[in-house]
């Protein structure tokens, strides 16, 4: 945005002249780089940059749009998770999920960025961050938290607590909130 001599993201969205604004194409752009960055680390530290200087502007305006700036922040620590900062990432991670009004999705991304990652997996972390979710979200909501407790306690060959938490799975199911597939269904 400097090299375009724009002072706030309200003047880069005048050049659009209101036909998009920046809060409806940034995550797409931020998103793609995220996938971008499965094929080298250069996508990933400029998707750090992107994410770090959006927060910055952002986070400037009158009234910013919570929703996007964890979006951001989401991107901004798996980025740093990407490049092999995990300090950093976990700090961000935090972030988002005490600014967010849905933070059990964020502690969810937290969960899935230490699994997913072979150079840096690391159950015990990711079953922290899936029971710090779990704390937050409301029934009916659990079933991804659950599902990725599930896997870790698998895998460490934990059967009675990998039992109990498909219990509390089945609960979560029965609890949630109808779907419109399922609503036409019924």
């Amino acid at each position: 945005l400097e090299a375009f001599r724009f002072d706030s993201i309200e003047d880069f969205d005048h050049c659009f002249a209101g036909t998009t604004g920046i809060e409806e194409w940034l995550p797409v752009f931020v998103d793609a780089l995220g996938s971008a960055a499965m094929d080298g680390v250069e996508w990933a530290a400029l998707r750090l940059a992107v994410s770090e200087q959006a927060i910055r502007l952002h986070e400037d305006l009158d009234r910013p749009d919570q929703d996007l700036l964890t979006k951001l922040r989401l991107a901004l620590a798996q980025s740093h998770f990407d490049l092999g900062n995990i300090e950093l990432a976990e700090r961000w991670f935090s972030a988002a999920a005490r600014e967010s009004s849905q933070p059990e999705l964020c502690y969810l991304a937290c969960a899935h960025a230490f699994l997913a990652k072979t150079a840096w997996r690391h159950s015990t972390k990711a079953e922290v961050a899936a029971r710090r979710g779990l704390k937050s979200a409301r029934p009916g909501q659990r079933t991804d938290l659950l599902n990725v407790l599930i896997g870790v306690c698998d895998a460490a060959g934990r059967t009675d607590e990998m039992a109990a938490l498909r219990q509390q799975l089945a609960v979560d199911q029965a609890m949630a909130p109808p779907t419109a597939a399922s609503a036409r269904a019924a």
